[in-house]
């Protein structure tokens, strides 16, 4: 029978070795763990055997911090860990050997796992010390931040893939890495595929067009869209010239970077063009930079997904908050010491007060000295960039209709299903053109999830992309020639109810007219995860008469737990019936009871 609320693991099985840090302390770690490393502690790591309960606790706590590291690094492994089994070494102690299993994506590369543990075991040895100073424990998270950094490296994908993937993997939405960053959510005829926040859906020649600043501004005139108004200068004279006719101020920015880079504004003069120009220029690609008119309010983004708007954020610079008793300089410094105690890789980038900072407080009518009212937002810069980070403000409800229709015609003429629509405007609460607002940027892919306003959204998003769960009926027997007849009838009813249902053991496939569809592999893992694959899959039923899922791990998660028919299983390796243990260890990974059912 099928269940779809047995949420397993697919797993990937790892021996380690470890020792007890002399002198360390479980407690003592898992407290620093929850107040630095945001670790939730309190969830226990499942373990099968152990002959040691210290070395299991310590071992859990490692693995959970690992987990962290790999999930900094952009690795959707979210599933708590698991130990098979924690042994003593005769010859010393205080050292162990582990057996186990962890959370696998597919087409990640392997020694990414080994380096979070690796990463995670030396980090414990130093935070399970009491007598370990909060500065180093500075160090030793550093230490980490910068192998989530290598990591994100070796893993493709965005900073939008994890936090979608984590909603996903809540709901109980099952996804499938087909590499290079992109992932399939659900599986056959409900699978959906996605890259960060991009889908299937968007047009390749749109996405391209819109990277473009020039050639995007260019195509939104011919669409009677308010774009901005620039001229492309490749020479300073020529970013003169430009000045000249659009009228101070102006906006100076690279022709083809994004995330806020090289941007500068309120360039009202031709010394401080000449600076902006040579920077600018200076990161583009093409050596070339855009100066443009600049027009009145901020940046607000407009989120727009299968022609809807989804949710619209006031993009303000890095900021702090008055609170009427402290001056400025305080606030930020108040600030800085909350973002302390979080991990690395979950601060914002707010900075100590520099020149940029004094610049900015100076065009706000403030100083380091100024004591803000409470409640008022004190900018740290001029403008919201991914570099120097931000403060979003929740205006989805206060969207005009024509701000509202002109993101809704953006996002089309680019054939975008998911966009960003940038709305540089005063005011988003009126018209367009009342304001004099304009569609700056459209965001192929746009950062998604970041924040938790965007956070918020993120299940109706999916509700939007993908039908129910994404799962389709799973149906899992296990044992020998006698589960083949069992699966058979139930692949019959399925397609006399009127189902695409596909058959498949390890050697064989059929669809649902009888026709078998040849595989290169003999294999139920790559038959089944090749079924999760093809749009045409309305249902699956498969048998399992092997041990191939225990090194294997599961092709599908979610699928299970399996019907026990018998249990004449066999090794995947060709060394004849299974033992004990080893049929017990399958019936666990596949959700089913042990012994004969």
């Amino acid at each position: 029978m099928t269940s779809h609320h047995h949420p397993l693991v697919i797993t990937l099985g790892k021996s380690v070795g470890f020792e007890l840090p002399e002198g360390a302390q479980a407690d003592v770690l898992a407290a620093r763990l929850a107040q630095y490393a945001s670790v939730d502690t309190t969830v226990p790591v499942p373990c099968e055997a152990s002959a040691d309960p210290r070395a299991t606790r310590w071992l859990g706590l490692c693995l959970l911090l690992a987990r962290e590291v790999m999930l900094a690094g952009r690795m959707p492994v979210f599933d708590t860990p698991r130990i098979v089994s924690v042994k003593p070494s005769a010859a010393a102690p205080q050292r162990f050997a582990a057996d186990i299993e962890l959370a696998r994506v597919d087409h990640l590369q392997p020694r990414c796992h080994d380096m979070a543990i690796k990463a995670a075991f030396a980090a414990c040895a130093q935070m399970g010390l009491p007598q370990t100073p909060p500065a180093q424990i500075e160090v030793v998270l550093r230490d980490l931040h910068k192998i989530a950094g290598r990591l994100q490296g070796l893993n493709p994908g965005g900073k939008s893939t994890v936090p979608v993937l984590r909603v996903a993997h809540g709901l109980g939405m099952p996804f499938i890495h087909l590499g290079g960053g992109v992932y399939q959510l659900g599986w056959g005829a409900r699978g959906r595929r996605m890259d960060r926040s991009a889908v299937t859906q968007d047009s390749a020649i749109g996405a391209r067009q819109s990277q473009n600043k020039v050639i995007a501004a260019q195509a939104m005139r011919m669409a009677g869209l308010p774009a901005p108004e620039h001229f492309v200068a490749a020479t300073l004279p020529q970013a003169r010239e430009a000045a000249a006719v659009l009228g101070w101020p102006v906006v100076v920015k690279p022709t083809d970077r994004d995330r806020g880079e090289g941007v500068f504004v309120d360039v009202r003069d031709e010394a401080s063009l000449a600076h902006a120009f040579g920077k600018a220029a200076a990161m583009s690609r093409s050596r070339e930079a855009i100066v443009e008119r600049q027009v009145a309010g901020v940046c607000h983004r407009l989120f727009m997904a299968g022609g809807k708007l989804l949710y619209a954020v006031k993009r303000l610079p890095m900021s702090v908050c008055g609170d009427g008793v402290h001056p400025v300089a305080k606030l930020v410094e108040i600030e800085l010491a909350r973002q302390a105690l979080l991990p690395p890789w979950s601060r914002s980038e707010i900075q100590p007060i520099d020149d940029a900072a004094r610049a900015a407080l100076a065009a706000g009518g403030f100083s380091a000295d100024s004591v803000p009212p409470k409640g008022a937002l004190v900018a740290l810069r001029r403008i919201e960039s991914t570099a120097a980070g931000g403060v979003d403000e929740d205006v989805g409800a206060l969207v005009h209709p024509e701000n509202r229709r002109i993101a809704t015609k953006a996002a089309a003429l680019f054939g975008l299903t998911v966009a960003g629509i940038d709305i540089i405007t005063t005011d988003i609460s009126r018209p367009w053109y009342d304001t004099g607002a304009i569609v700056n940027e459209v965001n192929f892919a746009p950062l998604f999830g970041g924040g938790e306003i965007s956070r918020r959204h993120i299940p109706q998003f999916l509700a939007q992309l993908v039908e129910g769960d994404g799962r389709i009926p799973v149906d899992v027997f296990v044992g020998g020639e006698r589960a083949v007849e069992v699966a058979t009838q139930r692949w019959k009813a399925q397609v006399a109810a009127g189902l695409r249902c596909f058959f498949s053991t390890a050697d064989r496939t059929a669809g649902p007219a009888g026709h078998l569809w040849p595989m290169p592999r003999k294999s139920l893992h790559a038959r089944a995860q090749a079924l999760a694959l093809d749009p045409g899959v309305q249902a699956m039923v498969l048998v399992v008469q092997d041990d191939e899922f225990i090194t294997a791990g599961l092709p599908l998660s979610f699928a299970l737990p399996a019907q026990v028919v018998d249990e004449a299983l066999v090794s995947s390796s060709g060394k004849g019936p299974l033992t004990r243990r080893r049929i017990d260890r399958l019936l666990r990974i596949l959700g089913a009871p042990a012994g004969k059912d």
